[in-house]
């Protein structure tokens, strides 16, 4: 174990700051900002402000960069999040026995943050903003200086020379156990002999730190405190923590070390709760995933290191899911000890888990009970006031339960977003061992007798639905009919996309870029203030989800008697998406004004901190289609989703899901990706540059052939290789490449027990990079040579139909793959990539023409290989073979809306018939933008209008793109011209604006409606009949019911919540009686809301004449409760607020409103005024409305009605709402946007 924390360079610092209980936390120094501190804190939770600058940072880190096998001077340009990766892994893996041809079968899996490092913002700013003269352009070294996500791992991978392949994954704060847990997987598996784990966190600080303010998480007092009674929210943290892994009996044979055994692992994502807020149901089941998988019992365990982030929320929720766990464990009075290595350290993200985890073996190993900081007594409403769980606060000695028993601990780490992971260690003692063997349960036995027939094994897994996005290619048929040569693409420039200038000779390289994406208002369920601040991609891998679960006749969400989705998971191939450094560009102007800033980039705020959180992708997935198996992000460059399928497989190999969704997503037109990725390894000429999302749809192969499912393809073998060269290094290593490639293609036909001769398809990477294309061919040749096929190998690219579409070119490869071996056909190559002529005619062949896949002999299966090679010198194969077996073909099925068909309304009619259009090319920076902001600091007002392109749907720009990149030499450097790059920001801005313009034309329809009906209300005022007068008291408007007058509190309730929902679907008689039957019989009636919008948990008391049309009162209680499916940022929104006092409904219907109108008129609100006094409602608090109707008002037919309500929690004031109008209105006055007037003679008295 290794790691670099706060205060701490290595873990014997570590362990003696646990011991002292050091507070690691620091006033942040003003060389980690960009700006000076001071101009960015403030008191007050604003836009582009951080609340604290406290925060748990690594100081006087000073990095080694010799030992290595890549060149000190390229390690040591490196961005401090790889230097730190590369300490604490160089550390780690020194620490155990190791031999060179172990190295081969080591494999790395990190956690990594998917934010901006200070290098990746730099370089865009280098990119887009930085108009120095002596600024020389970009070098080959900047793709890896600047890696987020994937570098990490493959940079470790290869200066330690670790060939077992890898990638980086975004659990979000539980990262760390993730990685722990799948590198098990991978060693129980037998794909490697060691597995380096671990996570890293040390993004942009100033990021963080506005970020957390604005998602109202992080603490104003500087001061995190879990599970204290004055705990204000989280401190952020940075560091590394790095741990080697082997199957025990391989450890306990080379002598090594033993610090801990691994003995379970539980994950899991919320169902239920919100991308912000945690749910105890989730944590609950990830928990006893872990004790059943070690058939251990929360009795067994002395100290359990929780998640304990100090936000008071989060540490309820967190409480209460232990209370439940042992609750089902039948242990409710057992003793137990917790702490949270985050009241030292801080929160380190994606790298918390791998702190709590070392700091628990530590203590462990030394034998006492680890001490948490800032505890001194729970809140009045703790868990812990009636339990035996204690906060540990100081060194205590650590006994087992029983004698010569061994110390037992749980690791809890609980992400934003959702996702859930529980991890059980205990510590080593000679003699009997426990393991892990294929039914998850646990056996003592003697490591003598541990056998290969007892570790899991992989499972051959059926691809059951697809789904592709990209340029030209909007749907599975659409890719369908590319592939098989229906239609023909020409790559096109990037136009809008790069900003244009005249005065360059190098064009911007034609490719298939996505100019925008499309999908139905209410497609999906993200609420539309959020919908211009949400990064592109998220949509993106949303549509492609979502088509996939469809081709494979799966509700993408399920029926309310679809049982809950505890074993459906999903992993999604992330890249970092530079429009999250936007706001560094921005805050690096901070001095400057306003509207300049405003160009540049929007402030950040709560939903631009959501949305521009690239590993959050997989969250919404999990949120959108209700999935609560393990739900993640992961990153290995093109193979990406090759890691995703592998991962996969494994999960369910081990029975962990039934179901698993692999997407990709990558938009990498991004002028700052794209010239990263040309520095790194240019384009050849023969394949263009893509973008887009995929997914498919996994089910183990006897699981999809009982359901009857159509399968267009099996999986039977997955591997990867590392430690290729890197960007940066001054040689192109071809030897070591094949050396990998070779090793990744022999280890994924093993596993799938086929041999080369079988392999009737190939579908080479054919990346476009003249290197490694070659390098593939010179392979092939040779090994194809030693094991050739009766029948020459057909090679097929996928690159030659969609472009190299960069971090989902592995997925798209495996998805054409699949299609050729579910049509039973050989696409044709009429255009052949530069370099194909070298392929050995006698082993492969390249068709002209569409071909029948024929098979050497009727009896064999036809198979095929998908390879891919990444930039930074991975590669990875997977095996696919056609089914014999197939179930029946399943349809796509039509959208799924949550509008009622029946029901539909003409708004909702006109809603459907929209389309939302998401701009994927950016913002631009006009030149005098540029300009003025390398100009002296006297800038004050813009001289000219930014001009922002705002094509419509569907139009596209037929002016010529210009050049950006001027190519200064072949192989050095590519320099841009500053002042003329466009902004490349992602498409927030844009987006924005485009959804006004949506909102725009469809909210004309609700506002003809509203005018037509406010002006028919203001006949009414002028010429009505008034059914109740109010007696005036106080404030004008009001009746005379005194405030607070009924005592509700202690009382029983007039309708509970079962009586409140038969008012709102089944009789009103059932619940008020038979004055109400009658009403019953009408074709509408008022009612209160369904689920989920059924705010009244109770009515507690109700005043006024029934059926008199008088005025009237009624108090209700709505209880927020932890998990609601609202919650956002802990607390219920505005609008939920809002719409708990919904009961005016019911208080009408009281007073006769339904025997007036009798069903010929529907409830319309019209007017309010809504006032918050004390911040928003957070669960296990209840709001009591006090709701009051004035009077009743008619016209002719039309009646309205005036109300106003308070809303109050423990008597404090919250919310007041005052000059409520309501009327009720025919179908046909709502849909007449030309106004109703009504005349005087139309007027009829009724009392």
């Amino acid at each position: 174990m290794a790691g670099v924390f706060p205060k701490a360079l290595d873990t014997r610092q570590f362990l003696d700051n646990i011991i002292h209980k050091k507070d690691c936390v620091i006033l942040v120094p003003d060389h980690r900002w960009v700006r000076p501190v001071k101009d960015f804190i403030s008191p007050q939770t604003l836009p582009d402000k951080a609340i604290s600058d406290k925060a748990g940072l690594i100081e006087n880190f000073l990095f080694d960069p010799t030992g290595f096998l890549v060149d000190k001077d390229l390690l040591s340009s490196l961005d401090p999040l790889h230097q730190l990766v590369l300490h604490a892994g160089r550390d780690a893996f020194l620490q155990c026995s190791h031999t060179k041809e172990d190295k081969k079968r080591t494999g790395v899996i990190l956690a990594a943050i998917a934010l901006p490092t200070d290098a990746s913002s730099q370089i865009s700013w280098q990119i887009l903003c930085n108009c120095n003269k002596n600024y020389k352009g970009l070098v080959p070294r900047d793709f890896s200086n600047a890696g987020v996500v994937s570098l990490p791992a493959s940079i470790l991978a290869r200066a330690m020379g670790l060939q077992g392949g890898c990638f980086t994954l975004d659990a979000a704060c539980a990262s760390s156990l993730y990685s722990i847990k799948l590198a098990c997987e991978h060693l129980h598996l037998k794909k490697a002999d060691i597995m380096v784990a671990g996570g890293v966190s040390r993004p942009d600080s100033l990021y963080t730190q506005i970020g957390f303010t604005q998602l109202q998480a992080l603490s104003p007092s500087g001061r995190c405190s879990p599970f204290d009674k004055n705990a204000d929210g989280l401190v952020v943290g940075e560091g590394t923590g790095i741990v080697v892994l082997k199957r025990l009996e391989d450890a306990i044979s080379c002598g090594d070390k033993i610090h801990a055994v691994i003995t379970g692992a539980g994950v899991s994502n919320d169902i239920e709760g919100t991308l912000v807020g945690p749910a105890k149901e989730g944590q609950v089941r990830a928990m006893i995933q872990a004790y059943k998988q070690a058939s251990w019992s929360p009795l067994d365990i002395q100290y359990m290191e929780c998640h304990g982030s100090g936000t008071p929320v989060g540490d309820q929720v967190e409480l209460s899911s232990i209370h439940k766990l042992l609750s089902v464990f039948d242990c409710p009075d057992k003793t137990l000890s917790i702490g949270s290595v985050k009241s030292m350290t801080g929160h380190l993200l994606t790298a918390a888990g791998a702190a709590g985890f070392i700091k628990t073996i530590l203590s462990m190993n030394e034998g006492f009970l680890p001490p948490s900081l800032n505890y001194t007594a729970p809140f009045s409403k703790s868990l812990l006031n009636d339990s035996n769980i204690k906060v540990q606060t100081k060194v205590e000695d650590w006994d087992p339960e029983f004698l010569n028993s061994t110390r037992k601990a749980g690791i809890s780490a609980f992400g934003f977003g959702g996702i859930n992971a529980h991890l059980l260690v205990e510590e080593f003692k000679s003699g009997s061992n426990r393991y892990i063997i294929k039914n998850n349960k646990q056996a003592v036995i003697d490591t003598k007798e541990v056998s290969k027939k007892e570790m899991l094994k992989m499972v051959p897994c059926a691809i059951v639905g697809m789904e592709t996005i990209a340029k030209h290619c909007s749907s599975l048929s659409r890719f369908n009919e590319l592939v098989f040569n229906k239609a023909k693409l020409r790559p096109e420039p990037p136009g809008l996309r790069w900003r244009k200038n005249e005065s360059h000779v190098f064009k911007g390289k034609p490719g298939f870029y996505l100019d925008d994406l499309s999908f139905a208002f209410g497609e999906f369920h993200i609420p539309p203030n959020q919908m211009a601040d949400i990064l592109p991609q998220h949509i993106l891998l949303l549509k492609a989800v979502k088509g996939a679960l469809e081709d494979a006749r799966i509700n993408p969400r399920p029926s309310p008697k679809e049982p809950l989705r505890h074993h459906i998971g999903c992993a999604i191939g992330i890249e970092f998406d530079y429009g999250a450094t936007d706001f560094y560009l921005r805050w690096k102007i901070n001095h400057l004004n306003e509207k300049l800033k405003d160009f540049i980039s929007h402030p950040l705020t709560f939903n631009r901190t959501l949305g521009a959180l690239g590993g959050i992708v997989a969250s919404r997935v999990a949120r959108e289609f209700q999935l609560g198996g393990p739900c993640f992000t992961l990153s290995a460059g093109a193979a990406s989703g090759i890691k995703a399928v592998e991962t996969a497989v494994h999960s369910l190999s081990a029975n962990e899901t039934d179901v698993f969704i692999c997407g990709c997503v990558d938009l990498a037109g991004d002028i700052r990706q794209f010239a990263l990725n040309e520095i790194a390894k240019p384009h050849g000429k023969g394949v263009p540059p893509s973008e887009g999302a995929c997914a498919i749809v996994l089910k183990r192969l006897d699981q999809a052939i009982e359901d009857n499912d159509h399968i267009y393809g099996v999986i039977t073998g997955v591997a990867g290789a590392s430690s290729g060269a890197i960007p940066g290094e001054t040689e192109y290593d071809s030897t070591m490449l094949q050396t990998l490639y070779e090793s990744s293609l022999t280890n994924a036909l093993k596993d799938s027990k086929t041999s080369l001769q079988e392999i009737g398809l190939y579908e080479i990477s054919c990346s476009g990079i003249k290197e490694d294309d070659a390098t593939e061919i010179k392979i092939l040749n040779k090994m194809f040579l030693k094991d050739p096929g009766i029948l020459p190998c057909h090679v097929t690219a996928t690159s030659l139909v969609v472009g190299n579409t960069r971090g989902t070119a592995g997925l798209f490869s495996v998805i054409k793959t699949a299609l050729c071996l579910n049509n039973k056909l050989i696409p044709s190559n009429k255009t052949l990539a530069p370099g194909f002529e070298k392929f050995d005619k006698e082993l492969f062949c390249f068709n002209d023409a569409i071909l029948h896949w024929n098979k050497p002999n009727p009896k064999s299966l036809r198979k095929a290989c998908v390879a891919s090679i990444t930039i930074d010198g991975a590669c990875s194969h997977v095996i696919l073979e056609e089914n014999l077996q197939t179930g029946k073909t399943g349809k796509r099925r039509d959208p799924v809306f949550s509008f009622n068909k029946k029901n539909k309304s003409s708004v909702h009619k006109a809603l459907l018939k929209k389309e939302y259009i998401l701009k994927t090319n950016p913002r631009q920076i006009s030149e005098e933008v540029l300009l003025k902001i390398w100009e002296n600091h006297s800038i004050n007002e813009i001289i000219s209008p930014v001009t922002v392109q705002t094509t419509t749907t569907k139009e596209t720009s037929k002016k010529k793109p210009d050049e950006i990149i001027q190519n200064k030499t072949k192989q050095d450097s590519l320099i841009f011209d500053p002042t003329l790059i466009a902004k490349g920001s992602h498409a927030t801005s844009i987006a924005h604006e485009k959804f006004l313009e949506f909102s725009k034309a469809n909210m004309q329809i609700f506002e003809n409606q509203f005018q037509a009906l406010t002006q028919l209300a203001g006949n009414v005022m002028q010429n009505f009949d008034e059914l109740s007068t109010p007696k005036r008291a106080g404030q004008e408007g009001q009746v005379s019911i005194p405030e607070l007058k009924i005592e509700s509190q202690g009382k029983s309730p007039f309708l509970d919540r079962e009586q409140c929902l038969e008012y709102a679907r089944g009789k009103a008689s059932h619940v008020l009686g038979k004055e109400f039957e009658v009403i019953d019989t009408y074709p509408v009636r008022v009612r209160l809301p369904d689920e989920p919008l059924m705010l009244v948990d109770r009515i507690m008391d109700i005043q006024g004449e029934m059926l008199s049309l008088k005025s009237g009162k009624i108090i209700t209680q709505h209880d927020v409760k932890e998990g609601a499916w609202y919650l956002d940022g802990g607390k219920a929104p505005v609008s939920i607020s809002i719409e708990a006092g919904q009961a005016d409904l019911f208080l009408c219907a009281w007073l006769g409103i339904d025997h007036r109108i009798k069903g010929k008129r529907k409830y319309r609100l019209l007017d309010a005024k809504v006032t918050f006094h004390r911040t928003l409602p957070e669960p296990f608090e209840t709001i009591e409305y006090h709701i009051e109707i004035d009077r009743f008002l008619k016209q002719g037919d039309v009646y309205l009605f005036f109300f106003h309500y308070k809303g109050y929690i423990n008597n404090q004031l919250l919310i007041s709402m005052r000059d409520g109008c309501a009327g009720f209105f025919t179908e046909q006055e709502v849909d007449n946007s030309g106004g109703i007037i009504l005349k005087a003679d139309a007027l009829k008295k009724i009392l």
